[in-house]
Parts: structure tokens; C-alpha cells; sequence
């Protein structure tokens, strides 16, 4: 007997836990969303928004001018070996904190995914701006992500080399 009252407890728990609406403010979540829908492309947070964009053919013209540039690919590295932007580099979120060694200060930082809304390179941008990036280095997310840069003409690399 006193293992089905834990069943039932475990039971009105659960039933608690997955069937009453979760709505409490979190200053990420755009105004009026719930937190069940933090996950949404349309639901973005705010604060991923408003990082500043780049367009494909601003980034085609920036990386023709020769001026220092990284160019981070946040996908998984399925994707980047199937196609990627020439001179693309694919740096994990663990492993971006290492770029600060060795990029100079004031290089272009341009995060692009294939998520609508770019949410993967929001999510790094604000990665890298909460460790120190922000201080030294500009960085802008890809408008319209890999998907706007095919659609460019401006040149697609296969492999695992940049």
C-alpha cells in the first residue's frame, strides 16, 4: 500500500509539473510570450533582436576589401562541410573564447547559421559578448543566414578547410 501513495503522489506531480501553464517574466522573452515558447523562432528574445545585421552582399564587398574579418559558421560541422562561405571558420561555442588569443583587436566578428532569425548566431553573438568580445571587437550576425548567402552568388566552399 504505501508504494501506491507514491505512485499517486508521483502521479498529481507530474500531472502539476506538465499541465500548469509556466508564465513567470523572463527578462530574455520578448513581451507577453511564455516561457514554454522560448524555443520559437517567432518568439524570439528581445535582446537577440537587436544585435546589429549584415547583409550577404555587404559581407561579399567587406571580405573583397581585404579588411580583417572572421567569419564564424555556427552550424553543425555536417553542414560546414557540405558548404560554407569561403574563408569561413566552424569555432564551436567552447572553443570561440580561444579566438581572443590570436584575433587582432578591431577585426570584424560576422556569425551567420541556416536558423530563421538567425537564432544560433544570436545566441553566440550574445555567447561571445558576455565573455569580453565586445570590448575589442565589432560582430554582426548574417541577415537571412547561409540560405541569403547562396542566394548571392558570391561563392560557396565544400570541405572541412576555410
Amino acid at each position: 500500500m504505501p508504494a501506491a501513495k507514491w505512485v499517486l503522489f508521483f502521479v498529481l506531480v507530474c500531472a502539476v509539473f506538465f499541465l500548469v501553464p509556466v508564465s513567470w517574466k523572463d527578462p530574455w522573452l520578448a513581451e507577453g510570450t511564455r516561457a514554454s515558447s522560448y524555443w520559437g523562432a517567432r518568439n524570439q528574445p528581445k535582446v537577440f533582436a537587436s544585435y546589429p545585421r549584415v547583409t550577404a552582399q555587404e559581407l561579399c564587398a567587406y571580405i573583397r576589401s581585404g579588411k580583417p574579418l572572421l567569419i564564424d559558421d555556427v552550424r553543425s560541422s555536417q553542414k560546414y562541410s557540405r558548404g560554407h562561405i569561403p574563408g569561413a571558420k566552424h569555432m564551436p561555442g567552447n572553443t570561440v573564447q580561444q579566438a581572443r588569443k590570436w584575433l587582432d583587436k578591431g577585426t570584424l566578428i560576422v556569425l551567420y547559421d541556416d536558423w530563421p532569425g538567425e537564432y544560433y548566431a544570436a545566441s553566440q553573438e550574445h555567447y561571445m559578448l558576455h565573455y569580453g568580445f565586445k570590448n575589442h571587437w565589432p560582430i554582426s550576425i548574417l541577415k537571412g543566414g547561409f540560405t541569403s548567402w547562396e542566394q548571392s552568388g558570391c561563392g560557396v566552399r565544400k570541405g572541412t578547410k576555410p
